[in-house]
């Protein structure tokens, strides 16, 4: 009988640095909870004179990812500033690389520069977990240049280049 694996969260892991940075991401080690959620979009509008589509907005990416707890490296992260930071800097603008793992299979994620949406909102009391929600948004606005890649390992390796941690 084969032997059955089940990952305990969404991915396996996920790795996240400064865009452009040559050194390996680093790993988030905070527990994620709720799943997580990929999405991409390119708005666009159907034009009568040409008979088909334009494109009218940013092609955009990101991921959406729940913490269980308020950790300094979740928060870092949503407050928008480097990982290893003092969670109470000013707001930052830093931009990431996140590159999320299940391992075997094709639904590895690399974003190469995405944000993090500065907002978030915790909730403490007795009958749930504190969680931190982490929004992810990468945009462009020439759907040439890719601002997501999903796949195996070795595509992931390939794109990343020096940042891939594994």
């Amino acid at each position: 009988m084969p032997k059955q694996t089940t990952n305990i969260g969404p991915f396996a892991a996920l790795y996240v640095g400064t865009t452009g940075q040559s050194s390996v991401l680093t790993q988030v080690n905070s527990v994620r909870t709720n799943g997580a959620t990929i999405r991409e979009a390119l708005p666009s509008e159907y034009l009568v004179s040409i008979d088909g589509p334009i494109q009218v907005g940013n092609h955009t990416a990101g991921v959406t990812l729940e913490f269980i707890g308020t950790a300094d490296e979740t928060t870092c992260l949503v407050r928008g500033l480097p990982l290893g930071s003092d969670v109470n800097s000013a707001i930052g603008q830093s931009q990431y690389a996140l590159f999320v793992a299940v391992g075997e299979g094709s639904d590895n994620y690399y974003f190469p520069k995405v944000r993090t949406e500065k907002s978030y909102e915790r909730s403490y009391n007795k009958r749930s977990t504190t969680n931190t929600a982490i929004v992810f948004t990468g945009e462009k606005r020439d759907v040439t240049v890719p601002i997501m890649y999903k796949g195996t390992l070795a595509l992931m390796a390939s794109a990343m280049g020096a940042q891939y941690p594994l």
